[in-house]
């Protein structure tokens, strides 16, 4: 075990970030030894596994962490421009249901006010079965006589 991490290790972190595998898994894999030249080394925080970088399989592209970090930036930027547009068309979606419950008042003032109009106006306009019905009460009677 060595004190000082060489620049040629990786931590567990970095590791599982360039192996794209999660932590756990690469712990995992260590405990079996299916890392080679995988060794623990005294940390800040005790002691800690280092991968060689030279252990990364070839087929997986070596990402640098700088990469990564640009990246995390311009996905919290999006999360963060997502936010505000979510924000805004919660706050439209308000406005909207505002409106909405106004002409439903309308409407329901609208309709009241219809019917009773239609209570006042004079029964002349009949509809088609009305009509219809009062064509063979009629007919009736002109056959009793």
């Amino acid at each position: 075990m060595t004190d000082n991490p060489t620049p040629e290790t990786l931590s567990i972190s970095e590791a599982s970030t360039r192996m794209g595998v999660s932590v756990s898994t690469l712990r995992r894999r260590l405990a079996k030894g299916q890392i080679e030249g995988a060794h623990k080394t005294v940390g800040p925080d005790g002691l800690e596994w280092r991968v060689p970088v030279s252990s990364l399989p070839a087929d997986i592209p070596v990402q640098p962490i700088v990469q990564l970090t640009d990246e995390l930036v311009s996905l919290r930027q999006e999360v963060n421009e997502l936010k505000i547009e979510n924000a805004q068309l919660k706050e439209r979606a308000l406005k909207d249901q505002e409106i909405k419950e106004m002409k439903d008042n309308e409407i329901r003032t609208l309709s009241t006010l219809m019917a009773m109009t239609l209570d006042k106006v004079p029964r002349a306009i009949e509809t088609s079965e009305q009509q219809e019905k009062r064509r063979k009460w009629f007919k009736r009677e002109k056959k009793l006589l």
